[in-house]
């Protein structure tokens, strides 16, 4: 009789056992769920709250060497942003380093060396870093400084490049929008990051062309 009741309550014991298993594994798999659900979420807020720019490209019409970038946030949910950075990119569809630099060049003048028309002017060291690269800004809906604007010059060709002359290279780059990278940050959320590519224009009544 007593071997039969231990029997039982052994059983019953494993049982219960079993039970606790299935159930934690029920409250994992539901706990992974809701976790994947939320991730999905945050993302999709991420996404629908990007921020967006009007940029114009201005070339000054009394200096057709210089020109003016201005980028303005566009009303959102989001309102502000703690910083934007404005990067200069290298023209699409090719890879100049590909067969390894020519002599005398160095990787950091590589680096700095734009591939396209408008680079930023380093005369202007008060709103940039260096000739790709602007200073971060703050941007604000609600307090009106929504907009930057940032001097650029036109590139030249690397001195490396001695059967090539500044207008043969102007003529290149003409026609081809100036690319641009804006990372965007807010405390609270991930970076944004928003390619932009933007054609320099001379009239000022001109309607720019911006490509998403």
């Amino acid at each position: 009789m007593n071997l039969a009741v231990a029997i039982i309550g052994a059983a019953a014991a494993l049982a219960a056992a079993v039970a606790a298993v299935g159930s934690w594994n029920a409250a994992t798999k539901a706990n992974a769920s809701a976790g994947v659900l939320a991730a999905i979420e945050r993302e999709r807020r991420h996404d629908e709250l990007c921020p967006e720019f009007e940029i114009t490209c201005m070339v000054r019409d009394t200096a057709f060497t210089s020109a003016d970038l201005h980028i303005a946030l566009r009303p959102s949910d989001l309102g502000r942003l703690d910083e934007v950075v404005v990067t200069i990119l290298d023209e699409r569809g090719a890879d100049h380093w590909a067969h390894g630099l020519p002599d005398g060049v160095t990787q950091a003048e590589a680096e700095a060396f734009v591939w396209g028309g408008w680079d930023f002017n380093t005369g202007a060291s008060a709103q940039v870093v260096s000739n790709r690269t602007a200073r971060p800004r703050a941007y604000s809906l609600v307090g009106g400084k929504n907009w930057d604007l940032l001097s650029m010059r036109h590139t030249q060709p690397g001195r490396w490049m001695s059967g090539t002359t500044p207008e043969q290279w102007q003529r290149r780059y003409r026609d081809k929008p100036v690319r641009l990278l804006l990372t965007c940050r807010r405390e609270g959320y991930e970076p944004w990051t928003v390619l932009k590519e933007v054609q320099a224009v001379l009239d000022q009544k001109a309607s720019i062309r911006v490509i998403d």
